[in-house]
């Protein structure tokens, strides 16, 4: 791990999320980092890191106060949720959203969304070095304007040949800056109203849809259950899900994506449903009450066991969540679509 990855781990588990905070100095195993009148230090020792916290007031300084120490297990386990993308850092840029727009010649009956377009851009995969090379697969998304994105790129485990996998808002590959990016709106029968079908795929994508983040995320408390896909790049893939998604709504996609291959389903098909029940909705809630009486204890001396418990938790109803513990049910796409559609209707 670089160490600006464990002062944002720190500083995520002490502080709120959202508050941002200035790196002061840098190097190979020391970072220093300010928030408001403390600067914290961590340095790297074997596999722990110690953090120092040095308080700067109007007439005076106090230095070294209050150390404590973290191993680089519990670092990693909370970087999961660090690095998940939050809806504001995955807002597609608007010049490039505005750029990447294709005419479509519409069929005789149909007209144009002006609010849902479907996406497509260069599928970003890996080499063993790291480095990232373009495939000539390529991925698929459903863009409510630069807002929202509603896409299944990959397994959960960011794997491609088989998997759980989730439709994933906002889509994991926004943040990376899509390459080769085309865009069109969705198509609607020219006898329906463009309005009320557009905030219906909106909607629709939403309930099929789980937050990259869902431990911390409130909109995991407005969900009564969670649909879970078998993701295989050749097979079930993200045009699977963008077509689930608008056929569902009753659009029809804009964009033929990688000859369709990955993309055919049956409305019989059978995939997995799990209840997010009031027990788990109330451990989800008790958890992040624990997180704010972290953040709001000034000793930094417990924070190691405190931090430790507190991932073990938040993992384990992670899993839940995703389908991976826990009971879940069998149910056809149509069924999942019932279910989408009865809290949009």
């Amino acid at each position: 791990m670089v160490m600006s990855e464990v002062a944002s781990a720190v500083a995520w588990i002490k502080f709120d999320p959202e508050l941002p905070f200035l790196i002061t100095a840098e190097a190979e195993d020391q970072i220093s980092f300010r928030v408001f009148n403390d600067v914290y230090t961590i340095t790297r020792t074997d596999q722990n890191y110690k953090i120092v916290r040095d308080r700067y007031f109007r007439w005076f300084h106090k230095m070294g106060e209050e150390i404590t120490t973290l191993d680089a297990l519990t670092v990693e386990k909370v970087l999961k949720f660090v690095n998940a993308k939050s809806r504001a850092e995955a807002i597609l840029n608007s010049d490039l959203f505005k750029s990447s727009m294709r005419e479509q010649k519409l069929p005789a009956g149909f007209q144009a969304s002006k609010s849902i377009f479907q996406c497509k851009s260069d599928l970003p995969a890996r080499n063993q070095d790291g480095s990232i090379v373009y495939q000539i697969l390529q991925h698929t998304w459903i863009q409510n304007g630069v807002d929202e994105s509603f896409g299944m790129p990959n397994t959960d485990e960011a794997t491609y040949f088989g998997g759980r996998a989730h439709i994933r808002t906002p889509d994991s590959f926004i943040g990376r800056g899509p390459k080769h990016l085309e865009c069109s709106p969705v198509w609607f029968s020219s006898d329906q109203d463009e309005k009320v079908l557009s905030k219906k795929v909106a909607c629709v994508a939403r309930s099929l849809s789980l937050p990259q983040n869902p431990v911390f995320d409130s909109a995991i408390l407005n969900q009564p259950w969670v649909a879970h896909f078998d993701y295989h790049a050749l097979e079930r893939n993200c045009l699977l899900a963008t077509r689930f998604v608008l056929e569902c709504a009753g659009a029809n996609p804009s964009q033929v994506v990688n000859a369709g291959i990955g993309g055919k389903f049956n409305w019989f098909d059978l995939y997995s449903v799990s209840e997010i029940s009031a027990e788990l909705k109330n451990a989800i809630l008790g958890l992040r009450a624990q997180l704010k009486m972290i953040r709001d204890q000034e000793v930094l001396a417990d924070l190691q066991s405190s931090t430790e418990k507190l991932m073990n938790q938040a993992l384990d109803l992670d899993s839940r969540i995703r389908g991976v513990t826990g009971d879940s049910r069998k149910k056809t796409l149509h069924e999942i679509c019932d279910l989408a559609l009865d809290r949009c209707n």
